[in-house]
């Protein structure tokens, strides 16, 4: 029996299957990345530094960073050392940069203010906080989270503020992840830790403060 598609999409809309108009449509995997191509100075192999995506996602408390891998595991016989994640977004002429690291030691990392331009050469110029960084294995993500209050003495983050230039990088990583300092010149630094970079995205993720997303902020 032929069917109008008419009255196909009025069916679910009584029963409450279709959109709401006016829906919000959720933010995700505002960065992409081929896979497969985690590859510097011949270095490969390695699926837990493949970066495949990532997102961010902020509510009235938190921003929450994920970073999407080919493969993650707990422990990462390829990089024994330790792995390192970093991601970096601007907010008009602001920057900031949020790392995450795993070594044998556990996990830690930084937040801080950088300098340069957005999409373009940056420097890490000064730590301001630390973010609570967990492995999900399980989901093969990286969840970086920092609350909004250490952004705001550089920046107050609020809803509608538009987060550009977000780019994604990972790496082989030496050295203690748990142990951080600050360098005499104001410098973000794990203590004695070593960076080798082995995959990275472009600088092109946006994504709108407060916006509906894919992920949940929090730690």
């Amino acid at each position: 029996m032929a069917v109008r598609s008419g009255a196909v999409v009025m069916a679910f809309a009584l029963l409450g299957l279709a959109p709401a108009a006016g829906a919000v449509p959720r933010s995700c995997r505002v960065v992409t990345d081929a896979a497969g191509d985690e590859n510097v100075w011949g270095l490969t192999g390695d699926g837990d530094l493949d970066v495949v995506s990532a997102d961010i996602a902020t509510n009235a408390t938190y921003l929450t960073a994920v970073v999407r891998t080919a493969t993650l595991r707990d422990v990462d016989t390829d990089s024994p050392t330790g792995r390192a994640y970093y991601v970096e977004l601007w907010i008009g002429g602001t920057g900031f940069g949020v790392f995450g690291a795993t070594s044998p030691d556990g996990t830690g990392g930084y937040v801080a203010k950088v300098t340069g331009r957005p999409g373009g050469t940056s420097t890490t110029s000064r730590m301001i906080g630390l973010p609570n960084v967990r492995l999900d294995v399980a989901r093969r993500e990286v969840r970086m989270t920092v609350p909004l209050a250490v952004f705001t003495p550089v920046l107050r983050i609020t809803k509608g503020m538009v987060l550009s230039n977000v780019m994604v990088s990972s790496s082989r990583y030496a050295g203690p992840a748990s142990d951080r300092h600050t360098t005499p010149d104001g410098s973000a630094a794990l203590a004695g830790g070593i960076a080798l970079e082995i995959d990275a995205t472009a600088h092109n993720g946006r994504y709108v403060a407060g916006t509906p997303s894919c992920v949940t902020p929090g730690p």
